[in-house]
């Protein structure tokens, strides 16, 4: 039964505390008036002194003032302690922590990341935080002692709002309630605005005296409803952010609208002067309306996700021989599989025999027969036979959905370009807050503060930098959703902006280039042996490497003897005991050579075809200024005549490689690596950016930044073709929104813009950078 007692979030402080760690000092050590527990936490002391580190302590002790005590009753998450509430939505490992997942209501942009991930140091019992920004969906690793429902209350009071989930389904369900909040929202602002619009044209148009003041008196309380409930958001997020010492693009937008409508409410009440109010309607309906285009975008490239691609098996037949699209399948639902099917649920076989491809989930390009009882996954295929299956787990609960879910939240860390434009807006919006200050002081020193206040409030409208800061996230978010839905799975947004700028890349042949189907052409011992065929067979039986599998059939005939101490090293091929004597098949010159005690007893020729993707795949990295190199264990021979028919230079070719030799190469020549996700892993792990095209699914992502779900390299030109596509339609966003911030920031200085016109124009930005994005990465559908 897991316990969940409270955790107190932080020890109490005494006058007698430790300096270093914060701990009750029974007996304080003093040094230099500083009191310390024991002699280690001096002693750390004195070294982060001599290292000049002292500013830990301001770290450690901006998280602990962080660490204020939240009142689980008050916020009504008392119900998260309940044993059925920890039993329904909590997973439990193994080694008995809890994993936990929130939809999170308010995530907006990457401070929300930095903040979700310091979790652990704010909440005892957290063990870590990760958060899929796309998603709003954060997961939590927990101490079997952790209160939930105080995890529950700290988010909640840092402005996130935490739903407990389970399925799917349920974060879609969270995703609808928040769209339709911002919806009502928008909706109430359009309705205000178009009246408060309607009432300025009036007055424009000459409207005077009792009638002028009545439109503007309507205005004001029209404005009401849009200034203190539909633009309340952007208030709570720029005071969210500034809680956390950071600058949030709606703080400008809430000093705009605040300032706006209180410097129109004085003129109000003066009878002259500019009222604002059209301005202030407007700015806020365009901004719902710009988010929620973006928000959109968004959803369209994270519905595109990896998991999506794998789900789209169009429809399967239930046992009664209705059709029903496999996303709709539920557990205990019962399912007829034939041959083509591709397997949609993890589920168990109620009855029939079928011959499964499950290369994706084991790496084992050789099919298994499968029967009644036997248990059948989620991305496997049938390639004959037929069984009925009961449905078990469905979606991200499969075995195949886990692996792409850890994939999804791997994914949190945004690439240094995203963090590095996120940078330049918060310190664009410093500048223009200052700027909009030095502006009203000087007006206000020439006697025409009214003036001054009108430059200031255009200037912060239109220079708002929401452009700026969804140029690049925009357009990763785009390409890595178009890529999943042709089957390319990318592990991180930074995979993107290394793939632009690579301009060489290693291919291993076998598999990846060729077919990885071998045909024995030459079988010659150098001795006479009765059991050659047997002990070769012997040894490659349970081989992965394509080679093993090809000698495997061409020796299926041949018995099986007793074995020991089997070995497969990749590199050095395989090895074994076999009636007290040791043997070894490894390359031998330009063959394939059995030992004997290190004594070479037979030589084997195998032929590999080239795939005939192969040869186009090649010229297309060519004309991408992408320099191919192969890189391969096998023979000199055979490297140089693959190379001849693909046009590679032999200066260009590495043969007869090791693992470890592989590694050092990509590792030396910072470039891609193109392989085998299981026989490259320590060169794909290495290499500037791995790309796995054979091998586990869940092993290759533990190697590799990139899997590919298809055989070949053609999917691999299709990365760097759209990397640099997105790397273009990332630099025309950036330098069309620095150009508009500093084209507006002129004309609002200059008197050339007033905020109606600012109101209209900055949304317009954001509008313009998704349209350029969609446009850019072709993810209009």
């Amino acid at each position: 039964m897991i316990e969940t007692n409270q955790i107190p979030i932080v020890a109490s402080k005494v006058d007698t505390a430790c300096y270093h760690c914060g701990e009750l000092a029974m007996s304080p050590i003093i040094s230099e008036e500083l009191s310390f527990c024991c002699n280690g936490c001096k002693t750390v002391h004195a070294i982060l002194k001599a290292n000049n580190l002292e500013q830990y302590y301001d770290i450690k002790n901006a998280a602990d003032v962080a660490k204020i005590p939240v009142n689980p009753a008050k916020e009504n998450f008392l119900h998260m302690r309940d044993e059925n509430f920890i039993r329904e939505y909590a997973k439990v490992t193994s080694d008995g922590k809890m994993i936990l997942d929130f939809y999170l209501e308010g995530i907006h942009c990457l401070a929300c990341l930095w903040l979700i991930e310091k979790i652990p140091e704010l909440v005892d019992g957290v063990i870590s935080s990760r958060l899929n920004l796309e998603s709003s969906r954060a997961r939590f690793v927990l101490h079997p002692r952790c209160d939930i429902s105080v995890l529950a209350g700290e988010l909640n009071r840092l402005g996130y709002l935490p739903h407990a989930i389970k399925q799917d389904d349920e974060v879609e369900a969270f995703k609808k309630k928040e769209e339709r909040d911002l919806l009502i929202r928008m909706g109430v602002a359009m309705a205000c605005m178009g009246n408060i619009v309607l009432l300025s044209i009036s007055i424009y148009a000459g409207a005077e005296g009792t009638l002028k003041t009545q439109f503007e008196w309507l205005s004001f309380f029209l404005l009401m409803p849009v200034i203190l409930y539909c633009a309340v958001p952007f208030y709570a997020n720029a005071l969210s952010a500034l809680k956390r010492k950071t600058i949030s693009i709606d703080l400008p937008i809430s000093i705009a609208l605040i300032a706006g409508t209180i410097g129109g409410f004085i003129n109000l009440l003066k009878g002259n002067g500019i009222i604002f109010f059209d301005s202030m309607a407007s700015l806020v309906f365009l901004l719902f309306l710009g988010r929620y285009l973006l928000l959109k975008a968004r959803q369209k490239g994270v519905n595109s996700s990896n998991l999506e691609y794998f789900n789209s098996f169009g429809s399967v037949k239930r046992a009664n021989g209705e059709e029903v699209l496999a996303k709709f399948l539920k557990p205990q639902d019962v399912i007829i599989l034939t041959k083509g099917d591709m397997v949609p649920v993890d589920g168990e076989i109620l009855a029939g025999t079928a011959l499964v491809n499950n290369s994706l989930l084991t790496g084992e390009s050789v099919p298994i027969n499968l029967f009644t009882g036997s248990l059948i996954f989620s991305g496997t295929q049938v390639m004959s036979g037929e069984v009925t299956v009961r449905v078990e787990k469905t979606g991200r609960g499969t075995r195949l959905g886990g692996i792409l879910e850890e994939v999804d939240l791997a994914r949190r860390m945004p690439a240094p370009m995203v963090t590095l434009a996120d940078k330049w807006a918060q310190w664009f919006v410093i500048v223009v807050l200052l700027l909009a200050a030095a502006i009203m002081g000087y007006f206000a020193f020439a006697g025409n503060l009214t003036e001054g206040f009108l430059r200031a409030l255009t200037l912060v409208i239109i220079t708002c930098p929401c452009a700026l800061a969804l140029a690049t996230p925009l357009a990763l978010t785009s390409v890595i959703g178009k890529l999943a839905g042709q089957g390319v799975i990318i592990r991180s947004e930074e995979v993107i902006e290394k793939l632009s700028k690579a301009n060489k890349i290693f291919l291993d042949k076998t598999g990846t280039l060729t077919y990885g189907k071998f045909q024995v052409v030459s079988f010659k011992p150098l001795r006479s042996f009765d059991n050659l065929s047997s002990i070769v067979y012997t040894l490659e039986k349970d081989a992965i490497h394509p080679i093993g599998v090809a000698l495997v059939d061409y020796l299926k005939d041949a018995r099986q003897l007793e074995i020991t101490d089997w070995k497969e090293i990749p590199g050095f091929g395989v090895t074994g005991i076999i009636d007290g004597k040791s043997y070894q098949i490894k390359r031998h010159n330009n063959f394939l050579g059995l030992f004997e005690d290190g004594e070479v007893i037979l030589e084997m020729e195998l032929q590999d075809s080239l795939r005939k993707d192969s040869k186009v795949a090649i010229e297309k990295m060519r004309e991408l200024k992408v320099r191919p190199y192969l890189l391969s264990g096998d023979s000199r021979s055979n490297v140089l005549e693959t190379a001849k028919e693909l046009e590679i230079s032999s200066a260009h070719c590495y043969f007869e490689k090791k693992p470890e030799e592989k590694n050092k190469i990509v590792t030396e020549k910072a470039a891609i690596m193109v392989g085998d996700g299981a026989n490259d892993a320590l060169a794909l792990s290495k290499a500037s950016v791995g790309i796995a095209v054979k091998g586990s699914i869940d092993v290759s992502l533990k190697a590799a930044d990139i899997y590919l779900t298809k055989p070949g390299v053609a999917l691999v030109t299709l990365v760097l073709t759209e990397a640099r596509k997105t790397l273009k339609v990332i630099h025309r966003n950036l330098i069309f929104s620095i150009s508009y911030n500093f084209i507006g920031a002129g004309l609002a200085i200059t008197g050339h813009l007033n905020p109606l016109w600012a109101a209209i124009l900055m949304p317009l930005s954001s509008l313009t950078v998704l349209f350029s994005t969609i446009w850019g990465t072709g993810r209009a559908r």
